[in-house]
C-alpha cells in the first residue's frame, strides 16, 4: 500500500496514529475534554465538543475546524461520501464509508481516518499534520489546542516547551543569524531580528572569545577583520564594541544577545563555539540560567556531551564539523547520548549517513544549503533539516504568505 508522504512540521503533543473505521461508534469516546480550539489564534466560538479518545488521539470535528481552515466539507447522504475542497474547487479529499481514503487523487486502502459519534464526524488532528503539514501545539494545562496554518508562532506559545521534555525541531536554521542587506555570516542584531520576522525562530550563531577574554559574537576574527575593517586580529572587547560593523549592522556581545532573547521569547539559540566551547557553555549557565534553556549547544565530541549534560543543557546537538568520526561511531554516539540532533557537512550526507541516523531515529542537519533545490536533493538523501543563511529568504520573497511548510513535504 502507498504511504503518505509526512511533513516536516513542529508536532507538540503525543498524538498516536490508529486506525479506527470511519462507521464506528464510541460508547465511551474519550477520557479528556478539551476545553478550547485555535485556529491561526483565533478561538472558535462555536464547535463541537473535541475529545481525546481511549487511544490518546485528540480528536476534532471535522466541519468546524475544517470550515475554520478555509476548507468546505461535504456530505453526500446517497454514497456516505464525506468531502473536503479547497482553494481549487474539487476535493482535496474524499472519505469513503467502507474506511478508504482518496487524497489528492491518491486512493489509500483502509486507514479510516474518520469516527462518527453521535452523528458527527470526527478526525485525530495526527491527519491534520500529516496530510497538510499543519502546525499543532497542546496546551496540556488549560487542555488548549491550537492549529496553526503558517510557520510562525507567537510567544505565549512557547511557554509550554519549558515544561515539555522534546523541543520542535525546526527544518530551517538560521546560519550566523541569518541575512540582512544581502549580507551574511553577520551575527549582528539585525540579522536576528529579521530571521525572526520571517518567522525563523531558530538561530545558529558564532561565539569568538576577545583578547580580555569577553565573549562576542562573529563567525571567525578573520571575515570580522573584513567586516568591521580590523587592522589587527583578535582584539579586545572594547575594540570589538566600539568597531563599525559593515552596512551599519550593529556587532553583539553575549549580555546583548541575552537582552534581545529576554526580549524575543521566541529566539532560540543554536551555539556554533570555534574554540572555547565549554568555556562558553559554562559561562552562558553561569550567568544566563534563566535563558538556558533557549541555547541548544553544538558539541563536538563525547566529552563536550557529558559536560554539557552536566551543565544543565536539555537539548543538544552532535555535530561533526570539527572532528572525524566513522559512520560506526557516530550510530554508537547517538545510540549511547541520544541528542537533539546531528549536524554533518553535505558530503556525509551523499554518502549515506543521513540515512543511517533517519533509520536510528535521530534528526539530522547539514550545513550551508542555498538553493531550493539543494533542499530537496538532500532530503530525499535522508536530511530532515538544513542551516541555511538565505534559503528562508528566498522561500519567503517567492511564497509570500504562504507557509515554509509547504516547501518541506517531500515526496518519499
Amino acid at each position: 500500500m502507498k504511504k503518505m508522504s509526512k511533513g516536516i512540521v513542529y508536532l507538540m503533543c503525543v498524538l498516536f496514529w490508529t486506525q479506527i473505521s470511519p462507521v464506528m461508534a464510541l460508547e465511551n469516546p474519550g477520557t479528556m475534554e478539551v476545553k478550547e480550539i485555535y485556529v491561526n489564534y483565533q478561538l472558535l466560538e462555536s464547535v463541537e465538543q473535541a475529545y481525546i479518545n481511549q487511544q490518546h488521539q485528540v480528536m476534532t470535528p471535522l466541519n468546524s475546524v475544517m470550515e475554520a481552515l478555509g476548507k468546505t466539507v461535504g456530505y453526500d447522504p446517497a454514497s456516505g461520501q464525506v468531502t473536503i475542497q479547497g482553494d481549487r474547487n474539487i476535493p482535496e479529499v474524499v472519505f469513503y464509508p467502507d474506511g478508504t481514503t482518496t487524497l489528492d487523487g491518491t486512493l489509500y486502502q483502509g486507514e479510516g481516518f474518520t469516527t462518527i459519534l453521535n452523528q458527527r464526524t470526527y478526525l485525530p488532528l495526527q491527519w491534520l499534520v500529516d496530510f497538510y503539514g499543519y502546525q499543532v501545539y497542546c496546551e496540556e494545562v488549560t487542555r488548549s489546542v491550537y492549529i496553526n496554518t503558517g510557520y510562525t508562532m507567537k510567544p505565549e506559545d512557547f511557554k509550554g516547551f519549558r515544561r515539555m521534555e522534546n523541543l520542535p525541531k525546526p527544518t530551517f536554521v538560521s546560519h550566523a543569524g541569518g541575512t540582512v542587506k544581502e549580507i551574511t555570516h553577520t551575527n549582528s542584531k539585525q540579522a536576528i531580528e529579521d530571521s525572526l520576522k520571517r518567522g525563523n525562530y531558530f538561530v545558529e550563531l558564532d561565539f569568538l572569545f576577545t583578547t580580555d577574554q569577553q565573549v562576542v559574537l562573529g563567525h571567525n576574527w578573520g571575515l570580522m577583520s573584513h567586516l568591521m575593517e580590523l587592522t589587527d586580529f583578535p582584539v579586545s572587547h572594547e575594540t570589538f564594541m566600539k568597531s563599525s560593523l559593515a552596512d551599519g549592522l550593529t556587532q553583539m556581545d553575549l549580555a546583548d544577545l541575552a537582552a534581545l532573547m529576554e526580549k524575543e521569547e521566541r529566539l532560540f539559540v543554536i551555539t556554533d563555539a570555534k574554540a572555547g566551547n565549554l568555556q562558553l557553555l559554562s559561562l552562558i549557565a553561569q550567568e544566563y540560567p534563566t535563558l538556558k534553556h533557549r541555547f541548544i549547544p553544538q558539541v563536538y565530541d563525547e566529552k563536550e556531551y557529558e559536560t554539557a549534560v552536566g551543565l544543565g543543557y536539555k537539548h543538544i546537538i552532535y555535530s561533526l564539523y570539527q572532528a572525524y568520526r566513522t559512520d560506526s561511531q557516530v550510530l554508537d554516539f547517538v545510540t549511547r547520548y541520544n541528542p537533539y540532533a546531528v549536524t554533518m557537512a553535505t558530503e556525509r550526507v551523499k554518502n549515506g549517513l543521513a540515512k543511517k541516523l533517519k533509520m536510528a531515529g535521530v534528526y539530522t542537519y547539514t550545513h550551508t544549503i542555498n538553493t531550493e533545490e539543494e533542499l530537496v536533493l538532500y532530503q530525499k538523501m535522508g536530511v530532515d533539516g538544513v542551516y541555511s543563511a538565505t534559503l528562508p529568504v528566498i522561500l519567503s520573497e517567492e511564497v509570500t504568505g504562504t507557509s515554509f511548510v509547504e516547501h518541506q513535504r517531500v515526496e518519499e
